[in-house]
This record gives structure tokens, sequence and C-alpha cells, in this order.
């Protein structure tokens, strides 16, 4: 997600803001900020969300299409995102890098046509926050089902049993982010 930096100036001077003022508006430090639009660092889903607010967009509007964007590394080397199948109709790709340094690990979670996750249950302790980019799905969390469209969140205690199902007819694109990091 190297490439939302550009993503974040571009909307940035569309609104005419300037990069101090959207320091204030979204509570992200300048430096932070800077950082972020020069790739060297991508944040936090907290801090994109402030900032998103701040600029008067979306969050799905600053992730439309990230996952189609070419990805780099700070030092610019192309690197491909590491991409794991979860079973024939399910694929992660891992988002970040160093997960070992990391505290959460954000991943864009595909799921084809009609497909499901396998059931998963993680350690007491881990959580996970779901933003849908594209499609519908439904969560399914031991007995309770909770039906979600693009651009809609939700986020819940990893330890309870649960799953995600497609039922539509288009892939569906999920960002999920689970602490800690637990592959």
């Amino acid at each position: 997600m190297m490439n939302l930096g550009p993503r974040i100036k571009k909307f940035r001077i569309q609104k005419k803001i300037s990069l101090t003022e959207l320091s204030k508006e979204s509570g992200v430090q300048i430096a932070t900020l800077s950082r972020i639009e020069h790739g060297q660092m991508t944040g936090t889903l907290e801090s994109h969300i402030n900032i998103s607010k701040a600029l008067g967009i979306e969050l799905i509007e600053l992730y439309q299409d990230l996952d189609s964007e070419n990805t780099s590394t700070p030092s610019g080397e192309n690197t491909a995102n590491e991409v794991i199948q979860a079973n024939q109709s399910a694929s992660y790709e891992i988002l970040a890098k160093q997960l070992g340094t990391k505290r959460m690990l954000p991943r864009l979670l595909r799921i084809e046509p009609k497909g499901v996750t396998e059931e998963t249950t993680l350690p007491n302790g881990s959580e996970i926050f779901i933003f849908l980019l594209e499609g519908k799905i439904t969560v399914r969390l031991k007995a309770q089902m909770v039906m979600l469209s693009a651009g809609s969140s939700f986020y819940f205690n990893a330890a309870q049993p649960h799953l995600f199902i497609n039922d539509d007819v288009t892939t569906a694109k999920i960002l999920v982010v689970t602490t800690p990091v637990i592959l």
C-alpha cells in the first residue's frame, strides 16, 4: 500500500489543501503526512480514516483500485506482494513487508463469486477490522450473520469462529486488518 501517498497528495492538491491544513484537520502529524505522501511509510488505518475525513472523501475513494496500481518499496525497487491461496475461491494478498516488526497485518482478501473462506478462530485477544472495497459479503460469527456491501466496515473479536461468504456474482475485495500479526 506504499502507493497510497501519491493518492493522498493528489486529493489534497485537488482540494487545494496544504500539508499543514491537512495535518490540523486530520490530527496526523505533518512529518507523518509528508512521509506517507513520499512513500516512506504507509501510516495506520486510523490515520487513513482521519485523512480521508479531512479531505472530505470516503475511505473507499482513498483505497479504490490500489490493488491494481504498481506498488514500490521506499528504495524504489518494485516488489510483488505475497499472495496466499486460502482455498479454491479465496486468496489473501499481504499488504505489508517485514511482518516481524508490525503489530497489525493488513491484507487484501479476494473471494470469487459464490465463494467462501474456511472457518477460522484466532487466539484470544485477536481482533479483525474489515472494509469492503468491492462486492457484497456475509460475515458469519458463530450463529450471527452480518451482511456488508461496498463501503461498509465491520470490527470483531477474531477469537470467535468466523468466515466470509460471497453470495454475489462478482469478486469481492476486502481490506482485512488483523491484530496481532498472525499468518
